[in-house]
C-alpha cells in the first residue's frame, strides 16, 4: 500500500488513487473520514475513473482553498495523532519528494526552500479547456519557518 500511496501523492497517479479508494471502502468513506477529522468543505462523489467518464462529474468532487489548508494543518501538526509517527514521516517525505508541479508552488523559490505538496489538474476537454489546475502544500523556508499554501 505504501508504494501505491507514494505514486498517488508524488506523481499524481490516478490509477493508484482508485486502488486506494477501493481498499478504503470508496470515495464516500474517505469523505466521511475527512469530515470527521474536521475538514467540512470537501466532497468526494466519484473515484477517478468514474469522474473522468463524464466531464461535468469533476465539479462534484470539490474542496475550498481554506479546507485544503485545514487538511494540511491537521495532518502535518498531527495533534489528534491520526497518523502514527511512521505514517506521518512517510506522508511528508513523500510530499517533499513530489516531482510534479515544477511550475506551480515550487516555481522559482530561493535555494534551500523545501516544498511538501500535492498537485492535481483536470486535463483538457475536447474544446481545449482545462477546468482545474491545483497545488496545495507546505513551504519550508531556509530559516526554518514554514507556511501553508493552497492554490485552486
Amino acid at each position: 500500500m505504501a508504494e501505491i500511496l507514494k505514486y498517488t501523492v508524488a506523481s499524481s497517479d490516478n490509477v493508484g488513487c482508485d486502488v486506494l479508494f477501493r481498499l478504503l471502502g470508496g470515495p464516500k468513506v474517505v469523505e466521511a473520514f475527512l469530515h470527521q477529522a474536521g475538514i467540512a468543505d470537501i466532497a468526494i462523489e466519484y473515484d477517478e475513473v468514474t469522474q473522468q467518464l463524464v466531464w461535468e462529474r469533476q465539479y462534484k468532487n470539490w474542496t475550498t482553498a481554506d479546507a485544503a489548508i485545514v487538511a494540511l494543518k491537521i495532518f502535518y501538526e498531527n495533534n489528534a495523532q491520526r497518523l502514527s509517527l511512521e505514517s506521518h514521516r512517510f506522508l511528508w517525505d513523500t510530499m517533499k519528494s513530489s516531482w510534479t508541479g515544477k511550475k506551480t508552488i515550487k516555481g522559482n523559490l530561493p535555494k534551500g526552500t523545501i516544498v511538501a505538496h500535492k498537485t492535481g489538474h483536470s486535463g483538457k476537454n475536447a474544446a481545449g479547456l482545462t477546468a482545474a489546475q491545483n497545488d496545495i502544500g507546505i513551504v519550508f523556508l531556509p530559516d526554518g519557518s514554514y507556511f501553508y499554501l493552497s492554490i485552486l
